[in-house]
């Protein structure tokens, strides 16, 4: 998510909670399968997984709001399609309406030639996933109980934290692997991996009042500085018994 977007509401006042309906999920039968179609559509076009959720980042702000998260998705699917020279502008759309209105379908040939815009991100031959082996020099910057900072520069493009952690100080509970960074796999598929850590707040440091409970993240190596032990707090460290367990990144 590139911070501050319309995209990027944790931690924000002023939404209510999300309704939920464990029995009926869905409102419509095509919404299960429009982030496959999302993926595949991706993948087809050559945009890797990060790439895939910056493209629906980019979304207008007023078409993000009012769609909901399969519209997004399918948003996002017609949209690396015409990025990716898979079909023209405005074809996706122009067959939806011709379909709808029950008319038959327009040759291929009635539409602009597509033209690709964006280049490929995907590397050939790469895992399917995003975890990485790291080399015996790649040895983690923070050990588990290490206090640290969270970067509070600003970052265009897509990124993986959220603005209401920036500037946050946090303590390092568990290393969750070694894994692409999404900030440069999203912007040209370039693959820097690196090391991912849960992090624990205190929520009453994220939001004043919040309460006495706790708050993990997990959160990728670069962006984290370490708290100079002048700024710790006083008194002991956290017992390492009384950690929680957190999953994998």
């Amino acid at each position: 998510m590139a911070t501050d977007g319309p995209h990027d509401l944790g931690g924000r006042p002023g939404f209510g909670p999300v309704p939920v309906d464990a029995e009926a999920p869905w409102s419509a039968a095509w919404q299960p399968f429009a982030y496959a179609l999302a993926s595949s559509t991706a993948r087809i076009a050559g945009v890797n997984g990060d790439a895939l959720r910056h493209v629906m980042e980019q979304l207008p702000a007023e078409q993000y709001r009012r769609l909901d998260s399969p519209g997004r998705w399918l948003a996002a699917a017609e949209r690396c399609a015409v990025d990716g020279g898979l079909v023209a502008e405005g074809e996706v759309l122009d067959r939806a309406r011709r379909r709808a209105d029950r008319l038959p379908p327009r040759p291929v040939e009635d539409y602009p030639e597509p033209v690709e815009t964006a280049p490929p991100t995907t590397v050939r031959g790469a895992p399917p996933h995003n975890r990485r082996t790291p080399a015996d020099d790649d040895v983690p910057r923070f050990p588990v109980g290490r206090r640290v900072r969270v970067s509070d520069r600003r970052r265009a493009g897509h990124t993986r934290l959220p603005a209401y952690l920036a500037g946050r100080t946090g303590e390092v509970v568990a290393l969750n692997g070694f894994w692409l960074l999404p900030d440069t796999h999203a912007a040209d598929g370039t693959e820097s991996p690196t090391w991912v850590y849960a992090i624990r707040f205190a929520a009453a440091d994220l939001w004043p009042g919040a309460g006495s409970h706790e708050v993990c993240a997990d959160l990728f190596e670069p962006y984290l500085e370490p708290v100079p032990p002048s700024d710790a707090p006083a008194g002991p460290p956290s017992d390492p018994e009384t950690r929680p367990e957190v999953p994998g990144a």
